[in-house]
């Protein structure tokens, strides 16, 4: 079996035997997913995936029911790395409130919008790793633990898309105060560029005036020393302080400043800033495939930096090395032009998912800037087909409907077209509006039961997607069918005889099968139920099915309590008769009344062709039954229960016209948040002591 990739809507999967297995011999089928749940009790498999997920691994299971044999094969669906509509961007937010030069700091990474798989983060400072997760904290920010940090974001799982760094820069932050002041050990603290001025104050004891020294790292500070080696030294002394002028701080200035007395010693740490001011534009690039990038960078400081003195690296989506931006045709250039001899230039033509990733330019001193680039993929339209699951009876007619979306969601792409699998199908095409197609076949038989219907395109790297047909004709009431086609009364399934044939009345997976006419006899007052299950149109009917009263509790359907009530009252002698035995062929009441005017369900109105809706829409189907006794009205998905338990999907019943001639049963269903795996045939159903009454079909599909 093939695996699959798309980025969302339904896939439908059929497990077969190969190779074909005789005539007569029989396989039962299950899939299950990673778990070992099993979600389908057939050869079929549908699922419906959206936005992105983790690569799924679902098993079929093949058991011969003869010969006990079991064969085992697998589907894997795998997760496009990107949702086209989705750009992720990596961010770094302050925790700390500023960034004080001793004091601890401490920084999240994070990625936006937050993808639905989990992320780690590896944290980088000059190449090692300091941090994992998305925290980072620093003890203590002095020039040794100034830099930059670049933050890494991986999926947690290894697979999947790569997300961009983020780079955070932690730097000195030159002091602005005019002068310093000299302290105590251990003194206080400045920071300065290269080439800024700067005075050194020393407050000194009025009988030490005289006897004053300055010391820069232990050596003595005079007109002659290394520290006055460019000559921008001067030393200025007064009655209570004694002043270092620096007119233009150099490198080697950096360090411990001391002043000395005899009885006196004071010190300012100076670090000295040497690289200098960058800048680079812009700072975030967002660009598709084939597109054409263009940055310029530019630093200044103490001097003008020439362009040609400025180095471009690159790091990749992904990766925490820095490498050289390689040149040549067809990928970068890079432009020095003398008439802008401050800025350098990098441009580069149709740019592509390999580009994706962070562009540094780093000054002479070493400081960097950065400029990160994110590419929008250009990912080809995406097909849909709906409704997924067509369940008919024979000799029903089959309707569905494909179209392809862009990348955007919201822009219908070029036309699709249809096929079937089995050349046999007579599939009627016909295109319909915004570029979607319409296939239909005419009154289908069983022979086509189990038919995949494709839709697909005539563009590369289109994905097809598939619905299957499944005919089955439907049992009569209370009765449910075995794996071999043949009806069987529900309460003998799951009793432990082999009633049907081929002995799937027994199989555990098939006694939680839901049949939406079909009820189960549950504990009453502490009393077990004298029977299994009971019919729907039994329940509130004044007569005790389960044989403990179950089926007679809890009566709060409108359309039971207002107006059918559970009893009948005879009009000629009042007598009270439980509504079970009217229209049943036997006379309750002196005058026959219970038996006269009795009328099968019928379906009043029908349903139109199609209901198509978009995802998120509400969806409402209207039904009307009439009959005697007034019917009791359900409603079925794909011949089936309702796929949901409530909470979206809500049946609403109520009596028109009641006591009269023209009374009928109004039944509505109302699908909340309409979404893939809603579309599909409904019906409702009509059911009295006579017969059952079944609708059209409301043939819903989704549009988006």
């Amino acid at each position: 079996m093939p695996s699959e990739d798309m980025a969302s809507g339904r896939v439908v999967r059929r497990c077969e035997v190969y190779p074909v297995p005789p005539q007569g011999e029989v396989w039962e089928f299950s899939w299950s997913d990673p778990t070992g749940r099993i979600i389908s009790n057939s050869d079929v498999l549908s699922i419906v995936v959206t936005g992105e997920q983790p690569s799924v691994t679902y098993t079929c299971r093949a058991i011969n029911l003869r010969t006990s044999d079991q064969l085992v094969g697998e589907f894997t669906v795998h997760a496009r790395n990107v949702p086209a509509s989705i750009t992720y961007s990596t961010l770094i937010e302050p925790i700390s409130g500023s960034l004080e030069y001793g004091r601890p700091y401490e920084a999240r990474c994070l990625v936006q919008p937050s993808p639905p798989q989990p992320v780690s983060f590896i944290w980088y400072y000059k190449d090692h790793i300091v941090a994992e997760g998305e925290r980072l904290y620093i003890s203590k920010f002095d020039h040794s633990t100034a830099g930059e940090y670049i933050c890494v974001p991986r999926t947690a799982y290894g697979y999947g898309r790569a997300y961009g760094n983020a780079t955070l820069g932690l730097r000195l932050k030159p002091s602005t105060e005019a002068h310093t002041e000299l302290r105590a050990p251990p003194g206080s603290f400045l920071i300065t560029n290269v080439g800024d001025r700067r005075e050194l104050h020393c407050e000194i004891p009025l009988s030490d005036r005289n006897a004053i020294q300055w010391y820069l790292n232990g050596t003595l500070v005079d007109a002659n020393s290394l520290a006055n080696s460019t000559g921008h030294l001067q030393r200025i002394d007064y009655s209570r302080v004694s002043i270092m002028a620096i007119d233009g701080v150099e490198v080697f200035h950096e360090g411990i400043w001391e002043c000395r007395t005899p009885t006196e010693r004071k010190i300012v740490n100076i670090y000295v800033v040497s690289y200098y001011e960058i800048e680079v534009n812009p700072p975030l690039y967002v660009l598709s495939e084939g597109e054409n990038m263009e940055i310029h960078c530019s630093a200044q400081g103490a001097r003008e930096v020439p362009n040609s003195e400025l180095e471009w690296f690159f790091r990749p989506v992904g990766s925490s090395v820095m490498q050289p931006l390689d040149y040549g045709p067809g990928g970068f250039v890079r432009i020095d032009d003398p008439r802008a001899k401050y800025t350098s230039v990098i441009t580069k033509s149709h740019v592509v998912a390999f580009d994706e990733g962070e562009y540094i330019c780093r000054e002479p001193g070493g400081k960097t800037a950065i400029s990160t680039l994110q590419i929008r993929r250009s990912l080809p339209p995406t097909l849909h087909i709906t409704p997924g699951v067509i369940k008919v009876r024979p000799g029903q007619d089959v309707n569905l409907l494909c179209y392809s979306m862009q990348a955007d969601r919201r822009t219908r792409g070029p036309r699709p077209r249809l096929r079937a699998y089995d050349p046999r199908l007579t599939l009627r095409t016909v295109e319909s509006p915004d570029n979607a197609v319409s296939g239909s076949v005419t009154r289908i038989d069983v022979s086509f039961n189990g038919t995949v219907i494709e839709c697909y395109s005539d563009m590369p790297n289109v994905e097809p997607v598939r619905a299957i047909i499944q005919v089955e004709d439907v049992c009569p009431p209370g009765y449910r069918r075995c794996r071999n086609g043949e009806c069987l009364e529900a309460g003998r399934f799951c009793d432990g005889n082999r009633d049907c044939a081929d002995g799937s009345d027994e199989d555990p997976s098939l006694c939680y099968v839901c049949d939406p006419i079909v009820m189960k006899c549950e504990v009453y007052r502490g009393q077990q139920p004298r029977k299994q299950t009971y019919m729907v149109h039994w329940q509130c009917d004044g007569e005790d099915d389960c044989g403990n009263g179950f089926d007679e509790a809890n009566c709060q359907d409108p359309a039971i309590s207002f107006c059918v009530k559970q009893t009948y009252t005879c009009p000629s002698s009042g007598l009270q008769i439980p509504r079970a035995f009217m229209c049943d062929s036997d006379a309750d009441c002196e005058r026959n009344e219970d038996e006269e005017q009795c009328r099968e369900p019928q379906i009043l109105d029908a349903p139109r062709g199609q209901y198509a809706h978009r995802r998120g829409d509400t969806v409402t189907l209207t039904c009307e039954v009439a009959g005697r006794p007034n019917p009791r009205v359900i409603w079925r998905f794909n011949w089936g229960c309702l796929p949901d338990d409530g909470r979206r999907m809500v049946v609403r019943n109520f009596v028109e016209n009641c006591g009269t001639p023209n009374e009928k049963t109004v039944s509505t269903l109302t699908i909340s948040n309409f979404m893939p795996g809603d579309d599909g045939i409904y019906n409702c159903e009509g059911l009295n002591g006579l017969k059952r009454a079944m609708s059209r079909d409301y043939t819903v599909i989704l549009t988006d």
